[in-house]
């Protein structure tokens, strides 16, 4: 099986990291009750430097698709998602589906 991985990174917007970061730290919650598992990382040096990368990986893309259904339907999530919208601190740089090679 793939190992899928779903990263996302953010710019806060100037004055607003830590709130940035508040953010992207429920959302990794809501994530990780959906079945996600989650870590938050920051780019020190590099082609995106000061901005927040939310890093989901399920097992499969199996798993990957429930998960997703499960999210289009969660009360708590897609509340969190539209006051979020309503009142953004950040801005996503990237997005994107990565899957694991092994060996």
């Amino acid at each position: 099986m793939a190992t899928v991985l779903s990263v996302t990174t953010f710019r806060p917007h100037a004055g607003k990291y830590a709130d940035g970061l508040a953010t992207v730290r429920m959302l990794k919650g809501h994530l990780e009750r959906l079945g996600g598992k989650c870590r938050i990382v920051t780019q020190a040096f590099g082609a995106t430097p000061l901005t927040l990368t939310l890093i989901s990986e399920n097992a499969s893309w199996a798993e990957f698709g429930a998960m997703s259904e499960k999210a289009e339907t969660d009360d708590g999530l897609q509340a969190f998602l539209t006051t979020v919208r309503a009142n953004p601190t950040m801005d996503v740089v990237t997005r994107g589906l990565s899957t694991e090679i092994s060996g």
